[in-house]
């Protein structure tokens, strides 16, 4: 007897290339900062907002203002290092004075690059650690002021600042609540015109110019900013110039795309965690698979390299289906089609077959019109007639 199989492979769809041949570091100590005049009249009078950069900390023994507004009087809104910690904070104050906040708890880690995203959607305010969401809480509001000014590496605080040690990147400002999956696909990807929310974009700093007093606002606003202190042009090492620990294994659950050396982390889909896709019905033409446990969105791969939950113009011989949940648990579906029926049939299918005996205990692959045992790994035994 033949056997059927079937090599596949997957490939990564997504590269990722350097963003930024330059970053900028600040010293705290000599009160380094970068400051966008004004810019808050771009989002004046929005109740809706995204913020982001790539930020490399060191640990500080006083707060660390990382990218924002502050002013203390009108609606502002910052991501915030907090002193002799490695916490986060995201606030959000309304035009009423009402502040909004997270607090991320351990969400920095010193001495490496990550990405951090704030944004706010009329509702919720939600904070994003490379693409990932790490906390979200109520808020509501507007934006009002039009005359605060946007700063990396420091923020206002009564009349003195907090100010930075560690390096950033490529600062963005929108007056939109991006979601996940954008902020996710594009935090190692520049801006352009094919950003589906390019034109929300409100500020944009690179960080790439390398030289000089002042970087670049790529946005259609113009805002410049202005380097104060002894702020200092680097070379880029974030995203994929620096060696960033992970799982490398695009096969893997947990594949860390940002990640160039492998620290043995991956892990990878329990065999047969389902016990569990259900049934199958054959139809005319078809064959689909229903899955009854798991978390869905579910995938499907059929050895016809379909992808749908549902197969059309099936013709005799055998198909087998993997389908994966949300959690990268997989189970396999296998179908014996002797010929196409002419009515509807339910063929019950279930992972693990151990044995396919007759009713005389004999081994059988199929039977055509007779009565079969289906024997599992966990003692189950089901009866089956494959109808022809």
């Amino acid at each position: 007897m033949k056997k059927l199989s079937l090599i596949f492979t997957l490939i990564p769809l997504i590269a990722i290339s350097q963003i930024s041949e330059y970053e900028l570091e600040f010293n705290s100590s000599s009160l380094d900062y970068v400051e966008m005049s004004n810019t808050s009249s771009v989002i004046a009078s929005s109740n809706e907002f995204s913020i982001s950069c790539w930020v490399n900390p060191q640990s500080n023994s006083a707060h660390g203002g990382i990218i924002g507004f502050r002013n203390n009087i009108d609606a502002d809104f910052y991501l915030l290092h907090l002193q002799n910690t490695n916490n986060i904070e995201a606030r959000f104050t309304n035009s009423l004075g009402i502040n909004f906040d997270i607090v991320a708890i351990n969400g920095l880690d010193f001495n490496q690059w990550q990405h951090l995203a704030f944004t706010f959607d009329g509702s919720y305010i939600r904070l994003y650690k490379n693409g990932n969401i790490l906390d979200s809480t109520y808020a509501t509001g507007n934006i009002n002021n039009s005359s605060e000014s946007f700063k990396l590496g420091a923020l206002d605080y009564q009349g003195s600042g907090f100010y930075l040690q560690g390096k950033l990147d490529e600062i963005r400002l929108w007056n939109i609540a991006l979601p996940e999956n954008e902020i996710y696909n594009w935090m190692c990807l520049e801006i352009d015109q094919s950003h589906p929310h390019y034109n929300n974009l409100m500020g944009y700093w690179s960080l790439n110019e390398g030289l000089g007093l002042t970087t670049t606002d790529q946005s259609l606003n113009g805002n410049d900013g202005a380097l104060l202190g002894q702020t200092s042009w680097q070379i880029a090492t974030n995203c994929t110039n620096t060696s960033q620990l992970g799982c490398t294994d695009s096969m893997s659950c947990n594949y860390d795309y940002f990640a160039n050396i492998d620290d043995g982390s991956c892990q990878y889909p329990p065999d047969w965690i389902f016990n569990s896709i259900d049934s199958a019905q054959i139809f005319t033409i078809s064959l689909e698979i229903i899955v009854t446990t798991g978390f869905p969105p579910y995938t499907y791969l059929w050895n016809t390299l379909d992808t749908n939950q549902i197969i059309d113009n099936i013709e005799v011989g055998v198909y087998w289906c993997i389908v994966t949940d949300i959690n990268c648990a997989s189970d396999t579906a296998f179908f014996y089609v002797s010929n196409v029926p002419s009515s509807i049939n339910e063929v019950i299918v279930r992972s693990n077959i151990k044995r396919i005996v007759n009713t005389l205990g004999q081994e059988k692959l199929y039977d055509k019109n007779k009565l079969l045992f289906y024997i599992y790994d966990d003692g189950k035994v089901e009866k089956i007639i494959i109808i022809d």
